[in-house]
């Protein structure tokens, strides 16, 4: 839209009501350093602003914890070979709890919430808690067009000298 002295301004957007939706995708549930991380996450986010929904691929010590700190958990099969059913299940997921954003943890999650995401038109990040990016995530990052966020300088430097990222 070209904007010229006749023609107005668009209305503002109105303020934002409510939380924003965020789901945690995980490809493993076992307490490590991943999962550690998305714990520290969930409990450092104001809940007045953020209300989280976890998908793990099973039970688990991390799943309880998760429910403690307010996180709806819902349980999926992840593994290597996506099932059809896990796909169905997270997009309906998404569309019955109105998620607005889809955060992935490990490849087998990325692939998860990347095809997703570009099914249901939301958005995805993808953290990266290796040292390197996986062909795997390298793949769904610039198939699904997910956005990467990396841990470790050594994967920022991979990232970078694979093309995958911009700097900022």
């Amino acid at each position: 839209m070209l904007l010229n002295t006749v023609t107005p301004l668009p209305p503002l957007p109105p303020q934002r009501e409510g939380r924003v939706q965020v789901l945690e995708v995980l490809g493993n549930a076992i307490v490590g350093g991943m999962e550690s991380w998305v714990l520290r996450l969930v409990q450092a986010l104001p809940a007045e602003r953020f209300a989280f929904t976890a998908l793990c691929p099973f039970e688990s010590p991390l799943t309880d914890q998760l429910r403690a700190n307010g996180v709806e958990v819902e349980i999926a099969p992840i593994p290597d070979d996506l099932p059809w059913p896990t796909l169905q299940a997270t997009c309906a997921l998404i569309t019955q709890r109105r998620i607005e954003l889809l955060h992935a943890h490990l490849p087998t999650a990325h692939m998860l919430a990347g095809l997703a995401g570009r099914l249901t038109q939301r958005p995805v990040l993808a953290t990266i808690h290796a040292r390197e990016l996986t062909t795997l995530d390298l793949e769904v990052h610039r198939l699904a067009r997910s956005h990467v966020s990396v841990v470790a300088r050594q994967s920022y430097f991979h990232a970078l000298g694979l093309g995958s990222i911009r700097r900022c």
